[in-house]
Order: structure tokens, then C-alpha cells, then sequence
């Protein structure tokens, strides 16, 4: 290879982006068909969806879909602000979701309907081994996702088919009201830790919007009634593999509830910031 005399930097960068960056075409697909989730601060939004429109200046379809991709009390805030300079704007966005208070998501649920029926409690087995039963994910991958070393047949898990972790580690912390944080090492997804919601949640996407559930209403401790969908069953990994049925529902966060945390026999320990299993004493922490 012979190396251009001048503008070494700057046509390396254009030769790597032809060769590794997304086409025009499919950065526009990706844009037009962003995946919704209601748990990722406004900037990471906003700044990919910057990535995925080349540069292109701010327009109505731009402030269109960033606008869905946010809370209700968050997307009335911005409906009329000035989509002209991105970075203010998320900062802006930034601050607003930052400062929501803890009563200003719905802190509590109530299974309203009978017909709900909670996950079965797992027998008192290794929890990993119970979910060997499925025969899809290795020992390893089960264990530690996508740190595992190891891998053994027969084993579906493949790192294409879900996105990279944004943490390495599980992830915990206690903001100013003494919540506790998990972060999944699959999805990068934050739950909220709250033994006071009967049933575990995540928000719906517009996708689970399609399948309301007519068997299911949630209620809020102070009387609102809540909108759910579908049931989806999530594989999430907090230093270990765990399965478990999530109710999709207009709420703006993830919530892992006390169904969760009997099905798989764990605790909260505040102070340690980390869950307990009391029945080997080993903890999910930092």
C-alpha cells in the first residue's frame, strides 16, 4: 500500500467508514423504524438518531421520532422547544429526565384482575439449573452472558442476535431516595428494584401496543388505573441468568417487582446495594 503524502487522518476515516459504516439507505431504515424504549436517557436517543441521519438538519419527521421515544411528562415538556440546536435540546431533555422525582412514575402496582396469574415460585433448585432445562444456552453463557470464556454444545447463544452490553459488570446504584438500580448485561436495560409493585413491568413499545390485555389492569397506588399489554418472558443476566414473564405497560421505566424476587427467592439489601439469596448466601452486587 502506498499511503497518500497528505490528509493521512482524514482519508484513513473515510476509507474506514465506506468499508464499516451503514449505508445511507439502511441508516435511513434504522431511523424511520427506531425501536422504542422508554428507559435510555434523551441524549443516547438523540445522539444516535443524529448518527442514523448523516447530519441531516432538523426537520419535522426528526422531532416526530424523537418525541415518541420519550415519556409522556417528558414529550409535552419538549413539544415546543427549538429542534434547531440538537445539543441544547438534549441537554434540556437531559435535565428534565434527571429531575423526575420518584413519585412522579408509578411506584406501586396491583394486580386489578384475578385473572393475572404470578409466575410459579421456582422449586428449591440451583436457579441456573432450572433454566438448563430449555436446553438453549451453555452452562457458561447461563453464568456469565457475554463475559463466558467457554462455550459447549449445544448452546444458542449467539452475540448477533442481541446488542452488545453496555456494562461489563452488574451494574447497581441508590440515587437520592434510596432506589436500587440493576442493569442487565444483555440489553444494557435499567430495572428498578421495588418490593412494593405485586408485578414485574417494562414499557410497552408501540409493537405491544397492538396486543392490549384484556385480562390485566394495573393500578397505581394512589388509585390510576394503568394500561397493559402483552406479556413478554425476558432473559435478563444480573451476574447470573434469570428468566421471568414481564407485563408491558404504559409506565416509563423498567420495574422488577416482588414477583420477581420470590420466584428466585431473593432479598434487598439497601445498605449492601446488592440482592441476596438467602438460601446460599451469595448476592448480586457490584
Amino acid at each position: 500500500m502506498n499511503p497518500p503524502a497528505n490528509n493521512k487522518y482524514q482519508r484513513l476515516k473515510d476509507r474506514l467508514i465506506k468499508v464499516f459504516g451503514l449505508i445511507t439507505r439502511r441508516k435511513a431504515t434504522q431511523l424511520l423504524e427506531f425501536k422504542e424504549c422508554s428507559d435510555r436517557k434523551p441524549s443516547a436517543i438523540l445522539a444516535e438518531m443524529w448518527y442514523l441521519s448523516g447530519g441531516h438538519r432538523s426537520c419535522m419527521l426528526f422531532e416526530e421520532i424523537f418525541l415518541r421515544q420519550l415519556p409522556a411528562n417528558i414529550r409535552l415538556q419538549l413539544a415546543h422547544s427549538d429542534f434547531m440546536d440538537l445539543d441544547i435540546l438534549g441537554e434540556y431533555a437531559e435535565e428534565i429526565w434527571q429531575a423526575r422525582a420518584p413519585n412522579s412514575f408509578i411506584d406501586a402496582f396491583k394486580a386489578a384482575n384475578s385473572k393475572v396469574q404470578m409466575p410459579p415460585r421456582l422449586p428449591k433448585t440451583n436457579v441456573t439449573q432450572a433454566l438448563s432445562d430449555g436446553g438453549e444456552w451453555c452452562f457458561f453463557h447461563k453464568k456469565y452472558g457475554f463475559k463466558a470464556k467457554k462455550c459447549t454444545k449445544p448452546c444458542s447463544f449467539s452475540q448477533s442476535k442481541a446488542e452488545e452490553p453496555k456494562l461489563a459488570t452488574v451494574s447497581m446504584a441508590i440515587n437520592k431516595g434510596s432506589l436500587l438500580y440493576l442493569n442487565d448485561n444483555i440489553s444494557g436495560r435499567r430495572f428498578l428494584v421495588y418490593t412494593g409493585a405485586e408485578i414485574s413491568v417494562i414499557p410497552a413499545s408501540r409493537e405491544d401496543r397492538l396486543h392490549p390485555n384484556q385480562n390485566a389492569s394495573l393500578t397505581a397506588v394512589n388509585g390510576t388505573r394503568i394500561r397493559a399489554y402483552r406479556e413478554r418472558t425476558l432473559k435478563i443476566h444480573f451476574g447470573r441468568m434469570f428468566q421471568l414473564p414481564f407485563i408491558t405497560a404504559d409506565v416509563d421505566r423498567s420495574i422488577i417487582g416482588a414477583d420477581f424476587l420470590k420466584s428466585f427467592n431473593l432479598m434487598v439489601d439497601l445498605r449492601g446495594k446488592s440482592l441476596v439469596d438467602p438460601r446460599t448466601s451469595s448476592s448480586i452486587s457490584y
